[in-house]
């Protein structure tokens, strides 16, 4: 982990507003990519990026107020990137006894309708 340099006084206490944030939003930041993505140890790891991403992103913050959907708005572009970099669904060949249900579409169907979910929610 990359060490934070120090920091003036006012970004001091932003960056300490957002340990304060990310602490207390640890639990239900991996739940919620938990559920989106089904897998407890990806779960894991994208709830270590965003953690990553946002401590990197603290002197670019301008605004505190909303550092709980800030940090969520994180985990969704993280979770939409790591679908980007490895398909997170699976194309299946149909033959005659499996229906042609399209289970690639399926699937980013309801990926798309959790993420919009989320969003609505935390902003």
């Amino acid at each position: 982990m990359k060490i934070l340099r120090f920091q003036p006084p006012g970004e001091q206490h932003r960056a300490e507003g957002v340990y304060r944030v990310l602490l207390e939003n640890l639990d239900t930041l991996y739940s919620t990519a938990k559920r989106l993505t089904g897998r407890a140890d990806l779960a894991e790891d994208l709830v270590q990026e965003t953690a990553r991403r946002a401590l990197e992103a603290i002197p670019a913050l301008k605004d505190t107020r909303n550092t709980r959907a800030w940090l969520f708005r994180i985990l969704l572009n993280a979770i939409r990137d790591q679908a980007r970099r490895k398909k997170l669904w699976a194309e299946v060949e149909t033959d005659e006894e499996t229906p042609d249900l399209k289970v690639s579409t399926l699937r980013r169907e309801w990926f798309t309708d959790h993420i919009r979910f989320l969003i609505t929610f935390t902003t």
